[in-house]
């Protein structure tokens, strides 16, 4: 669990087994594939899927927050603004994800 900064608001996130389930009952795929995308970024940037940072963000916060967080569609039509260069919040949202699913990832 930690806590990030989006459109200048604190918010916890969290990556646990109830992660998968979220995000296997939205999107019907499996948050592991969409991580492990991330991977080989810096040899193929080609491959970078900004929709699938806004679905491991929703996922977490979800996680963290059942009852408070919307669904994903009302979510995302909420958001003010969200900058895909804030390289340190995007560290921070796979950071948690990669150290809560991958032992020794981060």
């Amino acid at each position: 669990m930690r806590e990030i900064v989006i459109n200048e608001k604190k918010q916890r996130v969290v990556a646990s087994p109830l992660t998968l389930f979220i995000y296997k009952k939205e999107f019907k795929k499996d948050i592991m594939g969409d991580l492990l995308s991330f991977q080989n970024l810096e040899s193929n940037a080609e491959n970078y899927d900004g929709m699938i940072v806004l679905q491991v963000l929703w996922a977490i916060l979800k996680t963290a927050e059942p009852f408070s967080v919307p669904c994903f569609e009302k979510w995302v039509s909420e958001l003010e603004h969200f900058f895909f260069d804030d390289t340190e919040l995007i560290g921070e949202i796979l950071g948690e994800a990669f150290e809560g699913f991958f032992r020794g990832a981060v």
